[in-house]
C-alpha cells in the first residue's frame, strides 16, 4: 500500500517574502504583476491569497524595501537617488518620506545615528515590523 507523506505548503505570504527577498539588486523594484508572473499566477489570485491569510503586497513590498534601504543607507555610502531608484521610488523625497515612517527619522538621521552610535537598527522581529507597516498602509496608527 502506498504511503502518504504529509505535504508542508509554504504560504503565500512567506512565498511573496522570500520572492521579493531574492530580487536582484540593481533591477526595477517588482510589482505585485511582476511577483505574481514570478510565482506563476495572476496578480488577483495573488492579492486574493494573500488577503485569505490577512497579508497585503503592498506592506511586504514595504517591509523588504525597508529594510534594504537601513543596509544601503546606513552601511554604505550609496547615495540617497541611486537606492530610491533601486526601490522603485520615483524620487528621492518619496524614499525620505516612506523611510522616516518606517524608522521615524529621515535617511540622514538614520545614518548619522547609525554611524555614530552603531546602535540604529530595524526591528529585529520582523513580523512585529511587518504588522505595523500593514497598519500604516492600511491608515492606522502603529500598535
Amino acid at each position: 500500500e502506498a504511503q502518504v507523506l504529509p505535504t508542508h505548503t509554504v504560504s503565500w505570504t512567506q512565498r511573496v517574502r522570500d520572492a521579493l527577498a531574492r530580487h536582484p539588486d540593481g533591477t526595477p523594484w517588482p510589482d505585485a504583476d511582476a511577483v505574481a508572473q514570478g510565482l506563476r499566477c495572476s496578480k488577483r489570485t495573488l492579492r486574493r491569497q494573500l488577503a485569505l491569510e490577512g497579508a497585503h503586497f503592498q506592506a511586504l513590498s514595504d517591509a523588504e524595501r525597508s529594510q534594504r534601504a537601513r543596509q544601503w543607507l546606513e552601511g554604505s555610502t550609496h547615495e540617497l537617488h541611486t537606492v530610491a531608484t533601486a526601490l522603485g521610488y520615483s524620487e528621492p523625497a518619496a524614499l525620505i518620506r516612506a523611510y522616516k515612517r518606517w524608522f521615524g527619522v529621515t535617511p540622514r538621521q538614520g545614518r548619522r545615528m547609525g554611524v555614530a552610535q552603531g546602535a540604529f537598527e530595524a526591528p529585529e522581529d520582523i513580523d512585529a515590523h511587518n504588522d505595523i507597516v500593514a497598519r500604516l498602509f492600511n491608515g492606522q496608527p502603529p500598535s
